[in-house]
């Protein structure tokens, strides 16, 4: 089924746009847009499984997803805030390595926001342009704890972060 409501589009939209990247693209391995779309998934989904990391998760914010703005009588604009939710694996060598763990996980989290940061109000490949604001960190980078890793004896496996994009009407 195509993306046809406001929310809908917006995510559609915002994984086109953050697929579309050559940065993105680099970081996640992928050879090709499709490649690079298969790393990004929509959250609440209980029919998607993960890919294996990097990846990020798009999902509606709470009680932020879909807001409509009047721009005048019985006219409305509609806006939201979507999350994005990113893992991504610490190298090797630095799993058990608290300093290199973390410079790492602070460059690639850096490099993502800022490639979004730079990427607005560029058009995606069917010509849209989606009235996306910059990215605003919510947490991160930051290492799960012991019960959630997948080897209990790599401290520093993988790092997540997690930041919020505002479009349409939205203004956060």
């Amino acid at each position: 089924m195509a993306a046809a409501g406001p929310k809908s589009m917006a995510l559609h939209y915002c994984r086109e746009w953050i697929a579309e990247s050559s940065w993105f693209q680099t970081w996640v391995g992928a050879g090709d847009l499709a490649e690079a779309r298969a790393q990004i998934v929509r959250g609440g989904r209980d029919d998607e499984e993960l890919p294996d990391r990097p990846w990020v998760m798009l999902r509606s914010a709470p009680e932020q997803g879909l807001l409509a703005e009047s721009v005048g009588v019985g006219t409305h604009v509609m806006g939201g805030v979507i999350e994005l939710i990113v893992e991504a694996d610490i190298d090797g060598g630095s799993q058990n390595d608290s300093d290199a763990a973390q410079e790492q996980a602070e460059n690639e989290w850096g490099e993502f926001l800022q490639d979004m940061s730079n990427r607005i109000g560029q058009a995606v490949t069917d010509g849209v342009r989606p009235d996306f604001r910059r990215p605003q960190e919510t947490q991160g980078p930051e290492f799960p704890d012991k019960d959630a890793r997948e080897d209990h004896t790599k401290r520093y496996e993988y790092w997540m972060g997690k930041a919020e994009i505002s479009w349409g009407a939205a203004t956060a």
